[in-house]
């Protein structure tokens, strides 16, 4: 009885170890975290076509199209750690086209004023 509880002693805390390693990996390899990497990209996305990113940022629209694709044709495949992967890549490439697209658009919107200006200025120099 006392070598049982001796080497239970012993085995225990490698069990607990080996067990709550699967269950670590197990987690890792849901399809949870590539489904939310998945929808979280589709929001950059759709973010990014509002701002016109296809018309500003059209290579980094392309390739956050192109990933998000494959992100969804890996999850279901449940290849889940390259469809995280893709769909995150793929957010950052969304990101992108916003930001440019943004900002595009502001330097236009900031010359436009600047082209008002320039006409004020000439139409009060002929008065």
């Amino acid at each position: 009885m006392i070598n049982k509880i001796a080497l239970l002693k012993k085995t225990l805390p490698v069990t607990l170890w080996i067990i709550g390693s699967v269950i670590l990996l197990a987690a890792c390899a849901s399809p949870t975290p590539a489904r939310l990497a998945i929808s979280s990209a589709d929001e950059a996305y759709d973010r990014a076509i509002s701002a016109e990113g296809a018309k500003y940022a059209p290579l980094p629209m392309h390739l956050a199209k192109d990933k998000l694709d494959h992100a969804k044709s890996s999850l279901a495949k449940k290849d889940y750690d390259i469809a995280r992967r893709l769909a995150e890549e793929a957010q950052v490439d969304a990101r992108l086209a916003e930001s440019t697209a943004l900002s595009e658009r502001a330097k236009s919107q900031a010359q436009e004023v600047d082209k008002a200006i320039e006409d004020l200025r000439r139409e009060s120099n002929i008065r």
